[in-house]
């Protein structure tokens, strides 16, 4: 259960002890781990690794209690520092309520942790190993005690979920058992049905179908199962004693679709069990009855039964008869459906290698590698199924969107006028959605606005059109128009559940209410989004407010440099009492920030005089233009959309080759994170000092700047910084440029000092350089002839 600690926000010691005492425990040593975290207990209460050792350690000592205990202290960590609670910290909280008994906090626990998960996936962020397996575990315990507790439904549902990861036979034979209890015959049989295709041999399956479909009223495939349980025990009391009774007619009626349609599939199967043919019309039987649920059924819990019986009917159809296109095929089909994708794709693919001209088996890849966050993949595959069957508005729409992934593109709108071209009926909601972001890209902002529009009458409160017209409104400059749509933004699934979100996002904020008030403002993007809008907080303090700033760590011995706050924290810290709480980015609609009233005077950070003023002696020595150099931003790999914005504003540092032609300059590196290695292979002739070693956080990084004549940065937090500082910033900015740096301008009224060099074509960085080099050339010389 316990994970390696996160030291921030304790002291040094106590993350010592922590790590100490999760070495003892995980050595099997647990005497001295528990040692050792009593020791470390006086100090850690702010450590997240060592309440979630306490947890494993209370676990097992027996007392379930102080488990949950320490990992709801966790999770209220975990909230505070990242904004969230991992999957896997409530998986385990679910699993330490479950041993103390609460199933109604178990259950809760889970939920969160699903919810989570079903959040990475539809903002296709990377899943965290182990999390499935791990919720399938709390789902089976879950089952026993809500059963035990008599709430039948939800441990019959909790024994659905598992199912997928816990499909064998003793398990279904429990769930089909259960259901069978309650009176749901119909799903019932469906539990039967894969515990009978997965295991053909058994008997205890093939009696209990037999008595299911005489309970349905199929009289005659149950005797036919009856007749199959027989032949795998003769000796079987009750089902000869059944096999003894008249036969009768079928009751069926019309009161069961689906058992209806798989009755004569059913008869076939067990009169013919090594027959491939009866498989395959079961599973097409069960594909054509999932969308008719029988009364009473619960239809999340009615879905997966049958998507669970028709894929164990393909897979005994391929047991029998390998190599088959069809089955291949529509087993992938059925396991895409699941959240885990492996063995979706890989059977996919053995059935594209069966049917390489299937054009739809090459859009259903698309769309699963599109989903598995293979964005070149995708666009592969959607590419491939057009050129077998060029009028497919599905691999239209699905190339349209892949490409949109990977930034600017034409082709996009192209391709969605295509696809309503050749079907009407496609879902308007979607294709407006998807031209606006394409338009947007390609820095048309007012066709993308009335996209937006379009898109906002079919759905009025969607938080994607709201925001996504509110992106559009700041890119033409229409600042006070766009606040309030921008604010929607908290409704977006990655945000909605933040422990920071506002209470009321929707609301503007008042100043005149903040008079004689504790205001806490709160970082809630990123580190450049923080540094821009930290110009607002001493507006808050003139209207009267006692100030509190909450800033990420990297951040805080900045900002605690701004006159007039009473307090700034770390994110993570401990909060103080207060009135009101209000993120950074609401500031700008509270005070109704337009384009001619952006609060612009600059430096509004500075740095520690000391500091800089080591660094200023270190340059001394350094002749010429001193150049500081980004020209990366974070990888953002959690998540597709982000790690793709980030390749296509960061470049590499060879890519800068034509800066080391100009002469008179020195540069110094300001890169950080994973580029920054670049630093120690410049490109041929570039001078680069590197003193990045010594940038502890964003106060250090502002002290070196103040010794440097030029920061060039792409769109990235240095840039923020350097403007902020007020010193000469060049820009290298991507052409589907962020909000806030407009269009068609080569300079920023949020930052007065700064200069833009843009792309002119998404994705050729070349020109943009040379213009770059060209102006460093002439800012060179000037300095030359000043000095000369």
């Amino acid at each position: 259960m316990a994970t390696a600690p996160d030291s921030a926000g304790s002291s040094g010691s106590a993350a010592v002890l922590v790590a100490q005492a999760l070495a003892a425990h995980q050595a099997g040593r647990g005497d001295e781990a528990a040692a050792l975290l009593e020791q470390a207990r006086p100090t850690a209460g702010r450590e997240q690794g060592f309440w979630e050792l306490d947890a494993a350690l209370a676990l097992a000592a027996g007392a379930p209690a102080r488990a949950v205990a320490a990992l709801e202290r966790a999770c209220a960590l975990a909230r505070e520092r990242h904004g969230r609670t991992p999957a896997a910290l409530y998986l385990n909280l679910a699993l330490a309520c479950f041993v103390a008994g609460r199933a109604d906090d178990s259950l809760a626990a889970r939920n969160a942790a699903e919810q989570t998960m079903l959040r990475r996936l539809e903002n296709r962020e990377a899943a965290m190993p182990g999390d499935q397996e791990q919720l399938d575990d709390v789902d089976v315990r879950l089952t026993r005690l809500l059963w035990e507790g008599g709430r039948y439904n939800e441990a019959i549902a909790a024994a659905v979920r598992a199912l997928g990861g816990r499909g064998d036979g003793a398990a279904r034979g429990r769930l089909g058992q259960m259901l069978a209890w309650r009176g749901r015959t119909t799903e019932a049989l469906l539990v039967m049905l894969a515990r009978v295709l997965h295991a053909p041999d058994e008997i205890a399956g093939a009696r209990d179908i037999a008595v299911l479909l005489d309970a349905l009223g199929a009289h005659a495939a149950a005797r036919a199962w009856y007749r199959r349980a027989r032949a795998l025990n003769p000796e079987d009391a009750a089902v000869n004693a059944a096999l003894a009774r008249p036969e009768q007619a079928d009751a069926i009626g019309g009161r069961d679709v689906l058992v209806g349609r798989i009755a004569r599939p059913l008869e076939g199967l067990a009169s013919g069990p090594r027959d491939p043919v009866w498989p395959v019309a079961l599973g097409r039987a069960l594909a054509d009855a999932r969308a008719h649920p029988p009364s009473g059924a619960k239809l999340v819990d009615w879905d997966l039964l049958v998507r669970e019986a028709a894929t164990a009917a393909m897979r005994r159809t391929l047991a029998l008869r390998p190599g088959q296109a069809e089955p291949t095929a529509e087993l992938a089909r059925l396991l895409l459906e699941r959240p885990a994708l492996e063995e979706g794709l890989e059977t996919l693919r053995a059935a594209l290698k069966l049917a390489p001209t299937d054009a739809g088996l090459h859009l259903l890849l698309g769309q699963a590698l599109r989903r598995d966050r293979d964005v070149e993949g995708a666009i592969q595959s959607f590419r491939v199924a057009l050129a077998l069957q060029p009028d497919m508005p599905g691999a239209l729409t699905g190339l349209a969107d892949a490409l949109l992934a990977q930034g600017p593109d034409a082709e996009v709108l192209a391709l969605l006028d295509r696809a309503v071209a050749l079907d009407p009926s496609l879902p308007l909601i979607h294709l407006y959605g998807q031209r606006a972001l394409a338009l947007a890209a390609l820095q048309r902002p007012i066709e993308a606005q009335a996209e937006w529009e379009r898109y906002l009458t079919i759905r009025a409160d969607d938080f994607d059109g709201h925001f996504g017209r509110g992106v559009a409104l700041l890119l033409q400059g229409r600042l006070e128009e766009a606040w309030p749509e921008y604010a929607w933004r908290w409704y977006r699934p990655n945000n909605a559940d933040l422990a920071f979100a506002p209470a009321e996002p929707l609301v503007r904020p008042d100043p005149a209410a903040w008079a004689g008030r504790t205001v806490l403002l709160y970082a809630e993007q990123a580190q450049g989004d923080t540094i821009q809008f930290l110009r607002y907080a001493r507006m808050v303090a003139a209207a009267g407010a006692r100030v509190v700033l909450e800033v990420q760590g990297s951040l805080k011995t900045l900002a605690a440099g701004i006159p007039d706050l009473d307090a700034v924290i770390g994110r993570g810290e401990a909060r103080p009492a207060h009135d009101i709480a209000i993120p950074l980015l609401h500031l700008p609609w509270a005070f109704g920030t337009s384009l001619a009233t952006i609060p612009a005077i600059v430096p509004y950070l500075r740095p520690d005089l000391t500091r800089a003023a080591q660094f200023r002696r270190r340059m001394q020595g350094l002749p010429g233009l001193k150049v500081g150099l980004v020209w990366s931003g974070e990888p953002r790999v959690f998540s597709q959309v982000q790690a793709s914005m980030d390749r296509r504003r960061s470049l590499s540092l060879a890519a800068l080759a034509p800066l080391a032609r100009v002469p008179g300059v020195v540069f110094v590196s300001l890169q950080k994170g994973p580029a920054a290695v670049q630093a120690a292979s410049p490109p041929a002739g570039m001078v680069l000092h590197d003193w990045t070693g010594e940038l502890a956080d964003f106060a250090d990084t502002a002290a070196l700047m103040t010794a440097l004549d030029l920061v060039i940065s792409v769109d990235t937090a240095p840039a923020h910084l350097a403007g902020a500082l007020g010193r000469p910033v060049w820009l290298l900015n991507r052409f589907d440029t962020d909000f806030r740096w407009l269009l068609g301008r080569d300079d920023s009224p949020w930052y007065p000092t700064m200069r833009q060099f843009r792309q002119v074509r998404p994705g050729e960085w070349d020109e943009v350089v040379e213009r770059l080099a060209a102006a460093l050339h002439e800012k060179a010389g000037a300095l030359r002839e000043k000095a000369g």
